[in-house]
């Protein structure tokens, strides 16, 4: 570890393992805006002359609509935040751009919310409360130029809560008392409730540079993880009040009349899980068709609708524990079009027919990485059957879907979003107008892509909309008979309610539908 807790502390002094990569997004609102802006950032720690170091970069930022924040989207370069408590903490980081400044300055903030130097390490019990002495100075540019940002603010910390997996740290920052530094500008003094200027910065903006100071209130509420003391998710509030003036030059002459307003930010921050490494005996390789698959270990779940989902249809209940008795090898993706064209050299069959009605669905099977749709469920059966496998059945489907948290309504949390799925519409990360190729998001907790959205999925289960009153506690293989089959997983241009994980659809077997497709389960070791 680059660095341990103090005994009897928490929470514990961030400190991930050296080498060790996290993804974080982040995700801001900015009050009066029409856009939202996320971005991804990727945190690696390492030693630099002894010092264990957390550098940070972007690795992607957008806006979800086209809005007022920024009409281009820029780069930013790579920071450092220290993870050892002896050192002070860094300097704002320098950049470049509007809308990587505005992400940048949040994720600085949010993580200066558990800075070990400003206080959090000496947090040991729920309640306990540290205020910094003198105010905290960040400073963008030494000197005015087309950027510049300063910024200083008194922080108090205080431990809300804490247990054996994690600790919420409340972090406020307020306007100083008296002001850290000379205006740039005379006219450039603000007197807010609990402070003076707070802020200060100049910005290129219609061939000129604007200059904007004030005071800002900001709340950030973070939880911690106990193992490592990393941020597992974090909140963050922001009330400004502002000043604004327009100038010609560079030295903030030229200027025009002095505007006043207030904004107010909103911002989360969510550890991402973004294809996890899997251990080697959890992965193999099917040689027959040439597609990943990932071993599901035994064990016990609650399947069905979960508590609190309003979204739920009867045939979804009653929620009932359902135990998983053997594991299994499940496919990590969606069967896409180029395994299902092997599965047919290797038979001698033809390709199902091409879907048709929707423009560029996948006119001639040409996106072969695109998940295979338009088969019937027996043809789904024998597919798996060639390669040595199965259909799931419906419990091992759900259970292999919930990826080993149960209680959610998607396999990513209780919140739909295009950066998690393919699914009605588009936005964010997905940009698809129908499907999406397999694995284009995050991976659930047991290493499967696309366990919602894109498309439906084949099951081995008759369906039975009465099924879950009577179904076996123990590895349910779903009614006898039917008239229709089981398929599950949310299609990516369907009501958005069906996205949820407990979601049932019926389907009858010698259908072809352009939003089911499958994916097989081996009962073998693999290779």
């Amino acid at each position: 570890m680059i660095a341990e807790s103090a005994s009897g502390q928490f929470p514990l002094r961030r400190g991930l393992v050296e080498g060790e990569t996290a993804q974080y997004e982040l995700r801001l609102q900015v009050l009066g805006q029409r856009g939202t802006l996320y971005g991804v950032s990727e945190h690696r720690v390492v030693r630099e002359g002894g010092v264990p170091v957390e550098r940070v970069r972007w690795v992607r930022m957008d806006e979800t609509e086209v809005g007022d924040l920024s009409p281009l989207l820029q780069d930013a370069p790579a920071f450092d935040l220290s993870l050892d408590p002896s050192l002070p903490p860094p300097p704002l980081p320098a950049v470049r751009g509007p809308v990587a400044r505005i992400l940048t300055e949040t994720l600085y903030r949010i993580s200066l919310a558990v800075s070990p130097s400003l206080g959090a390490m000496r947090l040991a019990k729920p309640g306990d409360v540290v205020e910094t002495v003198q105010p905290f100075i960040a400073d963008g540019f030494a000197e005015p130029g087309p950027y510049m940002e300063r910024w200083a603010a008194t922080l108090t910390f205080e431990l809300v809560s804490s247990d054996a997996d994690k600790a919420v740290v409340r972090t406020r920052f307020s306007a100083p008392a008296a002001a850290p530094w000379p205006p740039l500008q005379p006219w450039m003094t603000a007197t807010c409730n609990d402070g003076v200027t707070a802020f200060e910065s100049v910005a290129l903006e219609d061939s000129g540079y604007a200059a904007a100071w004030g005071c800002d209130d900001t709340f950030v509420q973070v939880t911690l993880s106990s193992e490592d003391g990393s941020i597992l998710n974090a909140r963050l509030e922001t009330i400004a009040r502002y000043f604004r003036r327009w100038c010609a030059g560079v030295d903030l002459t030229g200027c025009e009349e002095i505007e006043e307003g207030s904004e107010r930010r909103s911002a989360t921050l969510v550890r991402k899980n973004i294809d996890p490494p899997l251990p080697p005996d959890c992965l193999s390789t099917n040689q027959t068709d040439g597609l990943e698959y990932v071993l599901i270990p035994a064990g016990e779940f609650q399947m069905g609708c979960v508590p609190d989902d309003e979204e739920c249809y009867e045939r979804e209940k009653p929620r009932h524990t359902v135990a998983i008795t053997q594991p299994f090898r499940m496919g990590r993706t969606e069967t896409p079009v180029r395994a299902f064209e092997r599965f047919a050299a290797a038979t001698g069959r033809a390709m199902p027919p091409e879907p048709d009605g929707l423009p560029d669905y996948n006119d001639g099977w040409e996106k072969k990485d695109h998940p295979m749709v338009k088969v019937t469920w027996q043809e789904a059966q024998e597919y798996c059957a060639w390669a040595g496998g199965r259909l799931p059945t419906e419990a091992e489907w759900e259970y292999a879907a919930r990826g080993g948290s149960d209680g959610l309504k998607y396999p990513w949390g209780n919140e739909r979003s295009h950066e998690e799925a393919n699914y009605w519409r588009s936005g964010g990360r997905d940009r698809w107008k129908h499907t999406a190729p397999v694995a284009s998001f995050p991976a659930n907790g047991f290493g499967l892509y696309d366990m919602a959205g894109n498309v439906y999925e084949w099951t081995a289960d008759w369906y039975d909309e009465q099924y879950y009153g009577r179904s076996p506690a123990q590895d349910p293989p779903g009614p006898s008979q039917g008239k229709a089959r089981v398929a599950r997983g949310g299609a990516g241009f369907i009501n958005p309610a069906v996205l949820r994980i407990s979601t049932r659809l019926s389907h009858a077997p010698n259908q072809r539908n352009l939003h089911v497709g499958f994916r097989c389960v081996l009962e073998g070791p693999g290779d």
